[in-house]
C-alpha cells in the first residue's frame, strides 16, 4: 500500500509539473473548433414610382440568423515571462444563413392597394472563411492564457435576391403576370474580427473558449428594376455578427 501510494503521488506529481511548464504555450499547435454565430444582416430597397400615381414602398430591415461555425486552426506561440504572444491561420465554414421575405406595400394615388402584390426574397450567404489572428495576452500560472486577438478574415460571399410583381383582379386572379427577377451577386469580402479568450493547457493539449465581433462587409446588387420612373433600384445588405467558439488544438 505504501509503495502504491508513492507510485500515485509520484505519477500525479509529474502530471502537475507538465501542466504548469512554463513552456506550456510555446511552440507550434493545430486543432479544430466548433462554435456558434448570431448575425445580423440589414436589407435596404428603395421606394420605386411606377407612375406617377403608383409607388411601391421603401425596404429598410434587420433580420437576425443563428447557426453554427465549424474549422481547424494552427498557429505559433511564445510565452515571455508571463506575456504572450503569436498569431495563427485559420479556416472554418459558417452555416448561419436564412432567406428572408420582404412584403412590400403598394399605393396608387397615396392609398394602400392589393392590386399589384409585391414583394423581395434575400438571402445572404458567407463562403469558406479564410482567417489569419495575431493574439496577445498574459500567462497566468503557467497553464493559463487570457488572450486578445485582432483577426482577419477573407471569404468569397454571395447574396441571393428574387423581385416579383403581378396585378390581380378583386377576386385575387392573377391578370397580368408582371416582373421577376431572380438572380445571384457575389464579392470577395475582408472583415476585421477582434475579440477576447481564454486558454488553458492540459500538457499538450490546449482547450479554449473565445468571444468575436465580426464588423461584417456590405454587398450591393445592380438595379433590380429598369422600366418605372425610378432608375437607381439595387438593394444593399450589410452584416455583422457576435461569435462564441470553442477549441482544442495539440501543441508539438
Amino acid at each position: 500500500m505504501k509503495k502504491l501510494s508513492l507510485v500515485l503521488l509520484g505519477a500525479l506529481t509529474i502530471t502537475q509539473v507538465a501542466q504548469a511548464a512554463p513552456g506550456a504555450f510555446d511552440g507550434f499547435y493545430l486543432g479544430g473548433r466548433l462554435g456558434w454565430s448570431q448575425r445580423n444582416v440589414k436589407t435596404d430597397f428603395p421606394a420605386i414610382e411606377w407612375t406617377p400615381h403608383i409607388k411601391d414602398s421603401a425596404i429598410s430591415s434587420s433580420k437576425k440568423s443563428r447557426g453554427l461555425t465549424y474549422g481547424l486552426y494552427g498557429g505559433y506561440g511564445q510565452n515571455n515571462n508571463g506575456f504572450y504572444w503569436g498569431a495563427e491561420l485559420s479556416i472554418e465554414n459558417d452555416i448561419a444563413n436564412r432567406g428572408v421575405t420582404h412584403d412590400i406595400e403598394v399605393k396608387n394615388r397615396g392609398v394602400v392597394t392589393k392590386e399589384f402584390p409585391t414583394k423581395l426574397q434575400t438571402k445572404y450567404h458567407r463562403g469558406t472563411i479564410f482567417g489569419i489572428t495575431p493574439r496577445v495576452g498574459a500567462v497566468v500560472a503557467n497553464t493559463n492564457l487570457f488572450y486578445v486577438k485582432l483577426g482577419m478574415e477573407f471569404s468569397e460571399d454571395d447574396v441571393e435576391y428574387h423581385h416579383e410583381w403581378k396585378r390581380v383582379n378583386a377576386a385575387g386572379a392573377v391578370v397580368n403576370t408582371g416582373q421577376s427577377k431572380k438572380s445571384k451577386e457575389s464579392k470577395n469580402q475582408f472583415v476585421f474580427v477582434p475579440g477576447f479568450g481564454y486558454e488553458r493547457a492540459f500538457g499538450n493539449l490546449l482547450a479554449r473558449f473565445e468571444y468575436g465581433y465580426n464588423f461584417g462587409a456590405k454587398i450591393k446588387t445592380p438595379n433590380l428594376v429598369t422600366d418605372a420612373m425610378t432608375k437607381n433600384t439595387p438593394v444593399n445588405f450589410k452584416y455583422s455578427a457576435h461569435v462564441l467558439k470553442f477549441g482544442l488544438a495539440y501543441k508539438f
